[in-house]
């Protein structure tokens, strides 16, 4: 369930003042479904590179009633009146918005929900973005796609993208995406909150409470398939996949290159690589990044899976970080890596000041530590990991040692972390080789605060916790 409350503060934070539109923007007048003054009089009578300016609206929502909104153009720009002011909706009827065009579909400072697609077994169609369908790429910025849903029962049909469907790249600022679905009954479902076989980049954004019946409850690039469909690579910044859910990649699942920076990964469910699934892809250049962030609390069901990251034929880089309190299941006395699993014995892990601890599965009768496994090799200096369980670890690492986290809260900056507590044995034993100016908070929390850096995503600093609830002005 969507957790408004803890979203408060974000939400005043992106529901700016609009920028001001081009003089030439053609406006939209009421919120009618159709006839004139209306956005689908407006967007219909738009040229490729227009503005559809809705910021003089005095009515909060605009409700679809005879079918989803085409967009022919290549480039078009729909610019609300604030993120909170107005929204969009299909009623859970139709899809809201089908983007034929190759260039790029601009969705600034409003709402779109409550969009459905569903495609029968033997009909023809398209199940992809319940609320937007783009051939081209989409751009969200101070924007809020919500409640929408694509499904099908046709047995040779993918559906892709809950919320969103991007063809070519999918890029959020300030934005979010939520409680949404992706559903298929007889064949598979990718992206249970957005889909892109391009690029996607999320800046200051949310993914929260959306669901896959197959893969990328949060989001996801490219096939599910090892080697298969290459995706767009993925760049997540000070952003938040939380309490999403998939079969596989509960919050992110991708095939080629991965970014995951200030950001935090929490509280998503699979039956493995719940937090992060990082498969093997066909374009990939260059090792799966974790840099300052936070992946803690996510949850794998099956037996012998990992909760946190799972890279499956992959080179990870995991500098700066928090993986802890993940948990997972097991059926044998074997330890899988339930915070992160290295599956190949040709992958590398460079691991530097980073601490993997308090990840643990459950075999039925008792929790037992399972910090890390697989079959890798891991190399960098200045970490603590409390358990690892089938990995050999650098020299220097820092083993069977309780890190002293406090729980998953707001301690500054724009997402949730593990502050260490007094007394911690990460404080002042860590290194700095990222170079890093500020720690997973950004701004304001410098990277080194004592005589050297904490191990962590992190520095400590109890007064930063204060006020944890998200109010502190």
């Amino acid at each position: 369930m969507l957790d408004v409350k803890r979203l408060e503060p974000h939400l005043r934070r992106a529901n700016r003042q609009p920028p001001a539109v081009p003089a030439a923007s053609i406006p939209v007048t009421n919120c009618n479904d159709s006839g004139a003054g209306s956005l689908r009089d407006a967007i219909s009578g738009a040229a490729s590179g227009d503005t559809i300016d809705m910021t003089g609206l005095s009515c909060s929502t605009i409700t679809l009633t005879t079918g989803m909104i085409s967009i022919g153009q290549d480039d078009l720009t729909l610019q609300g009146p604030g993120m909170l002011a107005l929204e969009v909706s299909g009623d859970d009827a139709s899809r809201v918005f089908w983007h034929i065009g190759d260039g790029t579909l601009r969705i600034n400072d409003m709402m779109v929900s409550h969009g459905y697609k569903y495609l029968a077994d033997g009909a023809l169609g398209n199940p992809a973005g319940g609320c937007v369908f783009s051939a081209g790429e989409v751009t969200m910025d101070h924007a809020w796609a919500k409640y929408c849903k694509a499904e099908s029962s046709d047995v040779d049909t993918s559906v892709r993208g809950g919320a969103i469907y991007a063809k070519l790249g999918l890029g959020l600022n300030s934005s979010f995406i939520t409680s949404s679905e992706a559903e298929s009954t007889a064949f598979e479902a990718l992206g249970g909150g957005a889909y892109s076989q391009g690029p996607v980049v999320l800046i200051d954004s949310i993914i929260e409470s959306n669901s896959s019946s197959r893969t990328g409850g949060g989001i996801q690039t490219g096939s599910l398939r090892p080697g298969g469909v290459a995706g767009g690579d993925v760049l997540a910044k000070y952003s938040t996949f939380n309490n999403n859910q998939a079969s596989l990649g509960g919050g992110i699942y991708t095939n080629a290159d991965l970014s995951v920076l200030g950001s935090t990964v929490s509280g998503n469910v699979a039956c493995g690589g719940s937090g992060i699934y990082v498969v093997q892809g066909g374009n990939v250049s260059g090792p799966a990044v974790l840099d300052n962030s936070t992946v803690s609390g996510n949850e794998a069901w099956c037996v012998n899976r990992p909760a946190g990251i799972s890279l499956w034929n992959r080179n990870g880089d995991f500098r700066d970080s928090t993986i802890a309190f993940n948990t997972g299941q097991r059926n044998s006395n074997n330890k899988y890596g339930v915070g992160v699993r290295v599956a190949a014995a040709t992958s590398t892990l460079v691991l530097n000041n980073t601490i993997i601890s308090n990840n643990t599965v459950f075999d039925g009768s008792a929790h037992d530590v399972d910090d890390i496994g697989g079959n890798g090799t891991v190399s960098g200096a200045n970490n603590l990991v409390f358990f690892p369980s089938s990995m050999i670890m650098p020299g220097g690492t820092i083993l069977l040692t309780d890190p002293m986290l406090r729980p998953l809260a707001n301690n500054g900056g724009l997402t949730r972390t593990h502050m260490p507590n007094f007394g911690s044995p990460v404080i002042d034993v860590g290194n700095n080789v990222s170079g890093a100016t500020n720690d997973q908070r950004g701004s304001g929390y410098p990277r080194i605060r004592g005589a050297q850096a904490d191990i962590g995503a992190i520095e400590f600093n109890l007064a930063d916790s204060i006020f944890d609830d998200g109010f502190d002005p």
